[in-house]
């Protein structure tokens, strides 16, 4: 199953929390999932993923069979999507 890990960091205002990334994960064809985890020690990041047709996500999409959540710590934000669409997907 494909997957990327990832580590948050304060903005520099210091007001928010940002991913501290810019990955992206090729996916083939007929994957049945992709999930994403970024960890942070002060709170979840905000992320959005852009899928390889350069649609983006700041949330969970029904109709993407996305799912976007925190953990009930707040440290750690969740992204999974089911029956990813095939090719080179990013997360920022």
């Amino acid at each position: 199953i494909p997957s990327i890990a990832a580590n948050g960091k304060k903005s520099n205002s210091g007001n928010s929390i940002q991913a501290d990334i810019e990955k992206s994960i090729n996916i083939p064809a007929n994957s049945e999932w992709m999930y994403v985890r970024i960890n942070s020690e002060v709170q979840a990041p905000e992320s959005k993923l852009i899928m390889p047709d350069k649609t983006e996500l700041t949330g969970h999409d029904e109709e993407a069979n996305v799912l976007h959540f925190n953990s009930e710590d707040g440290l750690t934000s969740f992204w999974s999507v089911e029956a990813p669409m095939e090719g080179d997907w990013k997360i920022i």
